[in-house]
């Protein structure tokens, strides 16, 4: 039941960044500014997790033995002549990958940033005890970066995808030929799934909570 929560929790956390994302452009078209301005606006609110994105990718690559090019954490509009097109936030140039080297540099960045997030929240509810409130803020505000960066894109997932499927049929012919799964959990790793839960949690309030404010932002502009 716990990896059911963990799975709504990280649904509910990419849903309230979307939401964000909403109340963020909105804001920003109300106070005049374009498509461009949002996206370099977004990029310097969230750079520190988008480092931290790339870098994940550009270190774990290193680590399966596979060649790296550039690394980019600046938006780079890919349609210099239309302000509709595309735009990348950031990159890690890397030759094609085998798909176990793919599926590792892929989903780097969600393994370092779940990681990064409960230390950030622990160091968060410390700070919070201590009353060392300039600490806290700057805490709150790398949480809230990471927290919105470390998703893989649709790039990162190319090779996650067929690989979850084909783990998925083995599974499966598993299963069709009697081998028994145990879907106990230790109860380790139960305490580290609640942990993950309650940060990830914290990362949802926090998203609905900056959106609310964008949007009382809008409201007042509006009058």
């Amino acid at each position: 039941m716990i990896y059911f929560y963990l799975l709504l929790s990280l649904t509910a956390l990419y849903y309230s960044g979307r939401v964000l994302l909403f109340q963020l452009t909105h804001l920003i078209h109300r106070v005049g500014g374009d498509r461009r301005f949002l996206i370099i606006i977004w990029s310097l609110i969230f750079l520190p997790g988008t480092i931290i994105h790339e870098l994940s990718h550009f270190f774990m690559a290193i680590l399966v033995g596979a060649r790296t090019g550039k690394i980019e954490v600046f938006p780079e509009f890919l349609d210099t002549e239309n302000p509709d097109g595309g735009v990348a936030l950031g990159s890690v140039q890397t030759p094609k990958l085998n798909i176990i080297q793919g599926v590792l540099v892929g989903l780097a960045p969600a393994l370092t940033g779940l990681g990064l997030l409960v230390w950030l929240g622990s160091l968060i509810l410390q700070s919070y005890n201590l009353a060392t409130y300039q600490n806290l803020a700057f805490q709150i505000y790398l949480f809230f970066t990471v927290s919105n960066s470390f998703f893989p894109s649709r790039t990162d997932l190319n090779h996650a995808i067929p690989a979850a499927i084909t783990a998925a049929v083995c599974i499966a012919i598993a299963w069709l030929v009697g081998v028994q799964f145990s879907l106990s959990i230790s109860d380790g790793v139960a305490s580290v799934s609640k942990v993950i839960l309650v940060t990830i949690l914290l990362g949802t309030t926090l998203n609905l909570f900056i959106s609310f404010i964008f949007f009382i932002l809008r409201k007042a502009i509006n009058r």
